[in-house]
């Protein structure tokens, strides 16, 4: 059985989730800040106190940060999704007082001073991402319209109590977690919110990455449907379309259209709901609705065998956010993930849903969804999929 999360809502807003587990080696406390829809200027004010935050807050150097993530095996992260800053430290058992601390004290006092800031902004502005990044996070940062004192007021709008979720998971009694996060963050109470800077949100632009003659196709559609049933049959989707070998994406791209670079399924947060992503690099001529008509044709053509590979695949691979911060449903880490994941998935849920995470419901509704569910959810999100964009006339018919 897969222990559940329980979860408190603070007085503050703020919810806080605890597993316990005495089999654990580490301790992990994960945080996630809801975020806005993003401009690109947003989206750079975003990078740039992530980075920020990267030096540690007023009362714990970065250098601290690293010796305690060092001491568990486990860097710790700070990561911007497309709805959420996710901040992640792993520490060794008995640390889950300083892990909450740390932790804490980065939320409610991190360092914006005008120094950090722009050297923040300055190693932000010079990250290069490769092909497969830019294709799976397409949007556009504008560095140049943004100045160290609009990425402050954006993290000192950002950074409240109601826009956290707070997790810590480990070898300790039930109880002790929460409270050690209790006891740090309930009294936070900032000041009324500052307004958000101007141009700071608003619609994400996105651009095609191409490399050579590599190019991008990247289709999209919502997910509105955020119950634990829901995530359930979207995860045996997930992994029937696009978790291996025997996966429909792999079949109908990779083997019947031709050899591509590489293909992927996510699942994606959205600042409204999550979104479904079918992303393929590939070099040639490619129509987009021949591509689409192909894996529609696979999923038609479904068996209990595809049902039952789904279902292999998720006993081996499990939901955890990547560096980016997707769901990865078709993701590489095992069933069960590690820890440190699951307490970041965690607290990404609990800011997402107000509901605590339960991947024993997933599993469940995974396994009840019968053959012609996962067929029809599948057709049906495939034929809402919206081509993002095209990434040109000679490969578009």
């Amino acid at each position: 059985m897969i222990a559940p999360w329980v979860l408190w809502v603070l007085g503050n807003g703020l919810r806080v989730l605890e597993l316990p587990n005495p089999g654990e080696s580490t301790v992990t406390v994960a945080a996630a800040v809801r975020l806005p829809e993003l401009s690109p200027s947003g989206l750079a004010a975003a990078r740039t106190l992530a980075e920020a935050l990267r030096a540690g807050s007023s009362g714990f150097s970065r250098a601290r940060w690293l010796v305690e993530g060092s001491l568990a095996g486990v860097m710790p992260s700070v990561e911007v999704a497309r709805d959420a800053l996710l901040v992640r430290l792993t520490a060794a058992p008995g640390r889950h007082l300083v892990a909450a601390s740390y932790v804490a004290d980065l939320l409610r006092n991190p360092d914006l001073g005008r120094e950090n800031l722009q050297r923040a902004w300055e190693t932000a502005r010079r990250e290069r991402r490769d092909l497969w990044e830019s294709a799976l996070d397409p949007r556009a940062a504008d560095f140049e319209r943004l100045g160290p004192s609009q990425a402050a007021a954006f993290g000192r709008w950002l950074l409240r109590p109601e826009r956290v979720a707070v997790s810590i998971c480990g070898p300790f009694a039930a109880g002790q977690g929460a409270s050690a996060l209790k006891v740090r963050l309930e009294d936070w109470s900032p000041q009324a919110p500052s307004r958000l800077p101007h141009g700071l949100e608003g619609q994400p632009v996105e651009q095609a990455p191409r490399r050579g003659d590599l190019r991008v196709w990247r289709w999209t559609l919502p997910w509105e449907d955020l119950s634990d049933g829901a995530m359930g049959r979207a995860w045996l989707v997930a992994s029937a379309l696009g978790s291996g070998k025997g996966s429909a994406l792999f079949r109908a791209w990779r083997v019947e259209g031709g050899l591509t670079y590489r293909q992927e399924l996510r699942i994606e947060g959205r600042a409204e709901g999550l979104a479904w992503s079918l992303t393929v690099a590939r070099s040639g001529p490619w129509r987009a609705e021949d591509a689409l008509g192909s894996l529609r044709g696979w999923v038609g053509r479904w068996t209990e065998a595809d049902r039952r590979r789904a279902l292999a695949m998720i006993d081996r691979r499990g939901p955890s956010p990547l560096n980016d911060g997707v769901l990865a449903l078709t993701g590489v880490e095992p069933w069960r993930p590690l820890p440190w994941e699951e307490a970041e998935l965690a607290a990404y849920w609990a800011m997402k849903t107000g509901r605590a995470l339960d991947l024993g419901a997933w599993s469940a509704a995974a396994r009840d969804t019968p053959l012609e569910e996962l067929r029809r959810t599948a057709l049906d999100a495939l034929q809402r999929a919206q081509l993002a964009w095209d990434p040109g006339s000679s490969n578009s018919g």
